[in-house]
């Protein structure tokens, strides 16, 4: 997966702020200061996204708590086509089959791209 070496990490530090209900505080620090995501760092953002308790935070973290389950969600986004960040499905949805029809755009975008297949599929959910 094209991120950079920290992300794994990053990744794990977000759900441990989420068990304790500041995963959205963290998201935005963290994407605020993406060249600075080393464990001291994701302490220190833990700290000032007021996670309510700081030495769990710091205890989830040090043991990759969420490890495993962020390398599982990287593997299955491996397995569908998603080779980086950011990532956008656009497509369409079949309730009968529960499957998704569309398109991964992995990396950056111009908004040209983005409207012409939003155009696309909006086009194909009239039919």
């Amino acid at each position: 997966l094209s991120i950079h070496k920290e992300a794994e990490k990053a990744a794990v530090a977000l759900e441990c702020a989420r068990d304790q209900g500041r995963f959205d505080a963290l998201h935005a620090l963290l994407f605020a200061n993406q060249s600075r995501q080393y464990i001291p760092d994701l302490k220190k953002y833990a700290r000032l996204a007021s996670v309510p308790e700081p030495e769990r935070f710091d205890r989830c973290l040090e043991e990759d708590v969420y490890g495993d389950r962020v390398r599982r969600d990287m593997e299955v986004g491996l397995s569908i086509g998603i080779s980086g960040t950011p990532t956008v499905i656009v497509g369409r949805y079949d309730k009968r089959s529960g499957m998704l029809r569309g398109e991964i755009i992995s990396g950056v975008r111009s908004e040209a791209t983005f409207s012409g297949l939003l155009d696309k599929y909006l086009a194909l959910a009239k039919r």
